[in-house]
C-alpha cells in the first residue's frame, strides 16, 4: 500500500489489492464471527458442567493430555479464556481439544520442517478423544460443536473456496485478485459467486471494489479487441459490440460484477444501451436532421461534465465523429480504459441513465454517446494526471 495510506484504494490498480485484501480477510472474519456468535451460547451454558473423578480418569490416559493441558494453562493468551474453570470443567476441555487441533494441523503443515503425519494423527485422535468425552457430558457441548461444523461447511468454506477466499491470500498480487474474482476461462454459472464478492467489498472498500471491476472490464474490452479481424472501419463499433456480448460466461461475470456496484443496475442498463448503439453503426441508416434536436438535447441531457463538454459548441456531426472514431479505436485495442471508466466512474452514472431513453439506431444516440464517451476520456486523462503526479 501506499505510504500515508488510510487504506481506501485512490491510487492506480496496482496499489488497489492491500485494500481489496483487506476487505475480502473482514468478510471472512465476519463470517466466523457470526459462527462464533450462534454456537457461543451453548459453549456458555457447557463450559461450568462437571466431569466425575471416574471420567477425569479417562481422560488423564489421553496421550498427550498432561502436554496440552499445560501448554493451555501457561500460555496466558489461551488460558484467560478459562482461567476460572477448574481442569475437570467442559468448558476446559474444549480449549484443550482447540490444543490438540492446533497440534496436528501444525505437524501435518507442508510448511512445517519436522512434519510428522504420525505426531498428526496421535494429536487427532486425542482431540477426537476429548471431544467424544465432553458431548457424552452435556448436550450443550453437542450443540456447540454442531452449531460450528455446518456454519464452517455451509457458509465459511463456500466463501475459502471461492474469489474471496482466495483474494484474502497473503500473497495475492494485484493481477492475481482480478483473476481470482473474474478468471479467464469462468465456470458456467460462476457469477453469482462474482456478484457475491464485489458486493462484500464494495460494502468495505467501494473504491477497490471499482478499480477491480475496471481492470477487469478493460481486460475483457482487451481480449475481444484482440479477437476481432479485418481492423478498424465504418461497422467497427457493430463488431466489437457483437464479440463482447456474444454470450459467454464472461459477460455474465462482467454484467455480474457492475451490478454489484453502487446503483449498478443503472449502469449495466445504460452500459448495454451504448453497446446496442454501437451495433447499430452497421446498419448505415442514413442521417436524419443534426440541428433540430441539438439546442434542446444539450439542454436537457447535459449535467456536470456533460454541460461542460457540451458549452465548447461541438455540433452533432463532432460528436457522431467522435463517438465513430472511438468505437474504432477500441476495436484495435487502443483506449480501452475509456470505455471502462465509462462503467465504473461514479461521475458517468448520469448519462447512463439517460443515454437509456434513446432509440439505439438514431443519430441522437450517437451524439449522446459521443458526449458520454468524452466525458469518460475526461475521467480517463484525470485518473492518468494524478497517477504521473
Amino acid at each position: 500500500m501506499a505510504p500515508g495510506s488510510t487504506g481506501v484504494c485512490r491510487q492506480p490498480v496496482r496499489w488497489c489489492r492491500p485494500a481489496a485484501g483487506e476487505a475480502a480477510q473482514d468478510t471472512l472474519n465476519g463470517a466466523r464471527q457470526i459462527i462464533n456468535n450462534h454456537a457461543e451460547p451453548y459453549y456458555r451454558a457447557a463450559e461450568g458442567v462437571l466431569l466425575s473423578p471416574a471420567e477425569m480418569t479417562h481422560v488423564r490416559a489421553i496421550p498427550g493430555w498432561e502436554q496440552a493441558r499445560d501448554a493451555v494453562r501457561n500460555n496466558p493468551q489461551l488460558n484467560w479464556r478459562v482461567a476460572n474453570l477448574p481442569d475437570n470443567s467442559v468448558g476446559f476441555l474444549n480449549e484443550v481439544k482447540k490444543q490438540f487441533d492446533q497440534a496436528a494441523e501444525n505437524a501435518g503443515s507442508k510448511f512445517n520442517p519436522g512434519r510428522n503425519h504420525q505426531v498428526q494423527s496421535s494429536n487427532e485422535m486425542a482431540a477426537s478423544a476429548v471431544k467424544q468425552i465432553g458431548e457424552a457430558k452435556s448436550t450443550d457441548y453437542q450443540i456447540a460443536l454442531e452449531v460450528g461444523r455446518r456454519g464452517r461447511q455451509e457458509f465459511l468454506e463456500p466463501l475459502l473456496q471461492g474469489p474471496l477466499g482466495k483474494l484474502a491470500k497473503k500473497d495475492v498480487t494485484t493481477q492475481k485478485a482480478i483473476a481470482a474474482l473474474f478468471p479467464e476461462n469462468p465456470v458456467p454459472g460462476t457469477h453469482n459467486e462474482v456478484h457475491d464478492a464485489v458486493s462484500a467489498l464494495v460494502q468495505r472498500r467501494p473504491a477497490a471494489a471499482e478499480q477491480l471491476v475496471r481492470a477487469h472490464a478493460e481486460m475483457v474490452f482487451n481480449q475481444a479487441a484482440r479477437d476481432l479481424q479485418g481492423g478498424a472501419n465504418q461497422f467497427a463499433g457493430a463488431k466489437f459490440a457483437a464479440k463482447l456480448v456474444g454470450g459467454a460466461q464472461q459477460r455474465e461475470n462482467l454484467r455480474a460484477a457492475i451490478l454489484a456496484l453502487p446503483n449498478g443496475a443503472e449502469r449495466w442498463q445504460g452500459f448495454e444501451h451504448l453497446l446496442d448503439i454501437m451495433a447499430a453503426t452497421g446498419t448505415r441508416q442514413p442521417k436524419g436532421s443534426l440541428t433540430a434536436f441539438n439546442a434542446l438535447e444539450i439542454q436537457s441531457m447535459s449535467t456536470g461534465g456533460l454541460q461542460e463538454l457540451a458549452s465548447k459548441g461541438l455540433s452533432p456531426g463532432k460528436w457522431m465523429s467522435f463517438a465513430n472514431d472511438a468505437f474504432k479505436s477500441w476495436s484495435l485495442g487502443r483506449n480501452l480504459d475509456q470505455i471502462a471508466r465509462i462503467i465504473t466512474d461514479p461521475r458517468s452514472g448520469e448519462a447512463l441513465r439517460q443515454i437509456v431513453r434513446i432509440p439505439p439506431g438514431s443519430d441522437r444516440a450517437l451524439v449522446m454517446a459521443g458526449r458520454l464517451i468524452a466525458l469518460g476520456s475526461s475521467a480517463t486523462t484525470e485518473q492518468r494526471t494524478k497517477a504521473a503526479q
